[in-house]
């Protein structure tokens, strides 16, 4: 994949992308799917798209790269809830603080189901940590935004204001 970059660097595209063709190959035939380095050979060859001002063409591979990303990262988040609800108490702040992040990652795409984990993790957040009220206000925010990607404004402005009087202001 170095060689790839280099071609890349000398803005010689067609060498470049023929190495990282190769590339990709090679590591889909070795790795598992969403193997990082995949997602990082998909995200090269974005950008010699890019280089040579073919967007849309680039936008297709930098789409896959993040849709790896984000699905990695949902995995181990997934992994690690189910780990601490092993390990920990139910409301264990850690637990709200793993559901919060999930939220998080479906905020991107799914703000229904981020609602649904920023609400457990804000519940979490309201009993365990009242000692702590920054976590219990940045969950709010998040919620608040989400209402406000809805279109539900007076719902969101309920999470703001709740939020801001946690801190204060």
């Amino acid at each position: 994949m170095n060689t790839g970059r280099v071609f890349l660097g000398k803005k010689e595209y067609d060498n470049s992308l023929d190495y990282f063709a190769k590339a990709l190959e090679m590591y889909k035939g070795v790795l598992p799917e969403q193997h990082h380095s995949i997602a990082r050979c998909l995200c090269n060859i974005g950008c010699v798209y890019e280089d040579q001002l073919n967007f849309n063409r680039a936008l297709e591979f930098y789409r896959q790269t993040y849709e790896m990303n984000e699905k990695e990262a949902m995995d181990v988040c997934i992994k690690k809830l189910a780990e601490q609800r092993v390990n920990l108490p139910q409301n264990h702040p850690r637990i709200g603080h793993t559901r919060e992040t999930i939220g998080n990652i479906y905020s991107e795409t799914d703000n229904a189901q981020a609602l649904v984990f920023y609400h457990e993790a804000l519940t979490i957040f309201e009993r365990c940590m009242p000692s702590e009220p920054k976590a219990t206000a940045d969950c709010l925010e998040h919620n608040s935004t989400v209402y406000s990607n809805l279109g539900t404004f007076d719902e969101a402005l309920k999470y703001r204001n709740k939020a801001l009087d946690i801190l204060g202001w």
